[in-house]
């Protein structure tokens, strides 16, 4: 068991504290000093009102971390003074039916997915990838949401059919643009009658 003590010196002015708790080991006991005379106080709201959600693997768990404090969502939240809700399941982030079922239905002010490294195969991602993303665009459908995908070195970033999930940002956007439905068909196909170029439609 490790004992670690901080001091912080009074200075009679309002400060806010926060205590980031270990990521991976046990917290037995915690004690807050105070000075005499001293008030503890309801830490300010943060300027977002509705925590962001993350979800995924051990990498969204914070488990390369060094401190708590230093996994990419604690960053996140400080730089945009916002709660967030961590959902990263170390080796176990796959986006079972009632973990897509769960997320869907949690207020949030951004969705992030991260759980591409946790597939145990293409075919994975395949099944569950568009599903945990169409189910969180029907509960929040202005909701800023953001797949991270790993690079096209990884094995599971590609899908049987050749699509990779970078794919999905563009067959979403020509949805919301009444370009195709989302009952169309994946297929490959060129867009060459219009300024923006996308590489293919689904």
């Amino acid at each position: 068991m490790i004992d670690l003590t901080r001091e912080i010196v009074a200075d009679g002015k309002e400060h806010t504290f926060t205590i980031n708790f270990p990521l991976y080991h046990d917290v037995y006991e915690l004690y807050v000093g105070l000075k005499e005379g001293s008030t503890i106080l309801k830490a300010p709201d943060y300027s977002v009102k509705v925590p962001m959600v993350f979800y995924g693997s051990s990498v969204t768990q914070g488990g390369c971390a060094s401190r708590p404090g230093t996994c990419y969502q604690a960053y996140l939240s400080r730089w945009f003074d916002a709660d967030y809700i961590n959902l990263g399941f170390s080796g176990n982030g796959k986006a079972e039916d009632e973990m897509i079922e769960y997320l869907a239905g949690l207020e949030m002010a951004a969705f992030v997915s991260d759980y591409d490294h946790n597939a145990p195969n293409a075919e994975h991602l395949l099944k569950t990838h568009e599903k945990l993303y169409r189910e969180i665009r029907k509960k929040h459908p202005d909701l800023w949401a953001l797949l991270l995908k790993w690079d096209a070195d990884s094995p599971v970033t590609f899908k049987p059919d050749g699509h990779t999930v970078h794919d999905f940002d563009e067959r979403f956007a020509l949805e919301d643009q009444g370009l195709i439905t989302p009952s169309d068909p994946w297929k490959w196909s060129y867009l060459t009658d219009r300024p923006l170029q996308l590489k293919m439609i689904f």
